[in-house]
């Protein structure tokens, strides 16, 4: 029998990583009916163009409205901004703070151009990893509080800002506060009589928070519900349907069922093929490496490691070199080579993916890369080195997000092991009660946490004879005060 490993965390496995989920599903809105009194800004990817049919601009799931008498230059400030974020020019948080200064500093605060500006200012913390800054959670709540007194609450107005706080906390990995602003943010939907397209839009992201707290069945029902919809409204070879397509793959992946999860997958690829323009190819790449998922699980490494540089590829080609994904992947296909013990390509890779982050240490999403080099140290039996690591990891998660976040437990689960296979039992011991403990005290706002936990596959601690560890912290559905 092989010695037992460490699990690695990354994009293909990693599930507390909910930027790309949450991503995945955050498309473009679309002009309502005509029989509705607004209009929505139309954004194909990536950038903003007007609705010509009407002159009230309404907000987009994933960016911002120009505002209903914002100044033609406001109007090509924001959509210039909105697309280098689209773009993944990060760099361009630091001028929207810039602005919003400017707006507070000239006692401009009260207006809709300046609601639309914070709600502009959180997305780019957003998509800058910055969602654990107070100053983000306090910015979306400002927005959510300026655009319900100008429009009033449940309007398509509010839609953003309602959407933003439903990822500031599923990101935190507070899925049960997150919901209902995902609930709140459709229900402004469905009150501005906006397109069924547009309707099951917010059903997949509510699907999505399901789908993280393990709620399958639930998120099975979202996703067909939301799929029939957008065959129904755009017929089945459009964008929205490919990515709703693979959303409910990688559920099925999940659960197994890989032949079911392939034709999904493979048949969402095929229609982004055919849809999506080749400079704006990124949904195509986040597709391959879904597609790159299942053929690991399958056991076709090398298959998967070739479809994860297609993908790098295609988005080194759509966007810049230091886009945030470009680092995932290389942690994916560093996880590759891990798996397959090949250490020195696994090392490669694993640094090329921090060097790429200027966020690495800071940002939770982060971690996963940090803590997979060093469970490698550990493997090649560089002991003082990953122990080191491991220090510097838990510190920074417990600056970052603090010690009763899941991702801080999932630190101490992968310490735990290192422990156990180094021969220090008493430490590893402690370790995994000290992360079970945790877990199930904060049960309730991390929902998901168990999931997680159970993805780093606690059943390797047996070989080395930790049963009791095992009935202490081996974490069910029967013990989740959430289910």
């Amino acid at each position: 029998m092989n010695a037992p490993t460490l699990s690695r965390c990354g994009s293909l496995i990693f599930t507390l990583c909910v930027v790309a989920v949450l991503l995945s599903c955050s498309s473009k809105t679309e002009a309502p009916p005509e029989t509705t009194k607004k209009s929505e800004t139309r954004a194909q990817e990536p950038g903003v163009t007007q609705d010509t049919k009407e002159s009230s601009p309404a907000s987009d799931p994933n960016g911002i409205r120009s505002g209903k008498a914002s100044p033609s230059g406001t109007e090509a400030l924001f959509a210039d901004w909105r697309e280098k974020l689209d773009k993944g020019i990060l760099g361009v948080r630091a001028e929207i703070d810039t602005k919003v200064n400017e707006f507070e500093a000239a006692g401009n605060d009260s207006s809709q151009v300046f609601a639309d500006l914070l709600d502009l200012c959180v997305i780019a913390a957003w998509r800058h990893g910055a969602v654990n800054d107070p100053n983000t959670l306090a910015q979306a709540e400002r927005a959510l509080k300026l655009q319900t007194k100008l429009n009033g609450s449940g309007t398509l107005e509010t839609y953003q800002s309602l959407y933003s706080l439903g990822v500031i906390y599923a990101e935190q990995g507070k899925y049960p506060l997150a919901l209902p602003y995902f609930e709140r943010a459709h229900a402004c939907k469905i009150n501005a009589g906006v397109s069924q397209g547009e309707i099951a839009h917010s059903i997949h992201a509510i699907a999505n928070i399901h789908y993280l707290t393990g709620d399958i069945p639930q998120a099975l029902e979202q996703y067909d519900k939301a799929l029939e919809m957008l065959i129904q409204t755009y017929g089945d070879e459009h964008q929205r349907v490919a990515k709703t397509m693979g959303s409910l793959g990688n559920v099925y992946s999940n659960l197994g069922a890989l032949e079911i999860a392939d034709r999904l997958v493979r048949r969402s690829l095929e229609i982004l093929q055919k849809t999506v323009p080749e400079d704006k190819g990124t949904l195509i790449a986040y597709t391959l490496v879904d597609l790159a998922e299942l053929l690991a699980k399958q056991g076709k490494e090398i298959e998967a490691a070739e479809v994860i540089r297609q993908a790098i590829s295609i988005m080194n080609e759509s966007g810049p070199e230091d886009h945030p994904h470009i680092s995932m992947e290389y942690n994916d296909l560093a996880v590759i080579y891990h798996d397959r013990l090949d250490f020195k390509q696994a090392t490669q890779n694993y640094e090329m993916s921090i060097s790429l982050r200027e966020d690495i240490g800071s940002n939770p999403t982060s971690f996963g890369v940090l803590l997979n080099l060093a469970n490698l140290k550990v493997d090649q039996g560089n002991w003082e080195k990953a122990f080191e690591e491991y220090a510097f990891i838990r510190s920074a998660l417990k600056r970052e997000v603090g010690e009763d976040h899941p991702l801080s437990q999932i630190a101490n689960v992968n310490e735990a092991m290192a422990y156990m296979l180094h021969g220090d039992l008493e430490t590893a011991v402690s370790d995994a009660i000290e992360a079970e403990t945790r877990m199930r005290a904060n049960a309730r706002q991390f929902a998901g946490a168990f999931s997680s936990a159970q993805a780093l596959n606690y059943e390797r601690l047996r070989p080395s004879g930790l049963d009791p560890v095992l009935s202490a912290t081996k974490l069910s559905t029967e013990d989740d005060p959430t289910s």
